[in-house]
């Protein structure tokens, strides 16, 4: 995946091109009318994709500038709302939702523990972007567990 990305070290930002969100959207599964959280929105390529199939797509962004230039690019999108909100502290919805998101790598524990974690999450799926060693974690820990 060299090039398609760019991390900024101490957060874990990194920004997809508009392909490889395609391909992330394609095989999440899901479809037209889902709800959808896109977690660190960024400037807007996974909501794009969302967006292109008929999604419902909530685009949560706390960066100033990456939130200014999402609304901008989705204004008048009925399919899309940006909140301005921290993907750790954005109320999840109470009904069914998936998740598909290139989230920053410095929260990959955090908000899948958020994600998973309450008892009542009506989470129906999740197609994360995370860095390699936390995916060989998440592997081991399924693993582990089964």
């Amino acid at each position: 995946m060299a090039g398609r990305w760019a991390p900024q070290a101490r957060s874990g930002v990194h920004f997809l091109d508009s392909r490889t969100a395609t391909a992330l959207v394609r095989g999440s599964g899901v479809g037209r009318d889902d709800l959808v959280l896109d977690l660190g929105a960024g400037y807007g390529a996974v909501t794009a994709a969302l967006a292109s199939i008929g999604a419902r797509v909530l685009a949560v962004e706390r960066d100033p500038r990456s939130l200014a230039r999402l609304r901008r690019r989705f204004a008048g999108n009925p399919r899309v709302t940006v909140i301005d909100a921290d993907l750790l502290d954005v109320p999840v919805p109470r009904r069914d939702f998936a998740v598909v998101a290139n989230i920053p790598f410095s929260t990959t524990t955090a908000l899948v523990h958020r994600l998973l974690d309450p008892p009542r999450s009506r989470l129906s799926s999740a197609a994360l972007v995370v860095a390699e060693g936390a995916a060989m974690g998440l592997v081991a820990t399924a693993r582990g567990s089964g």
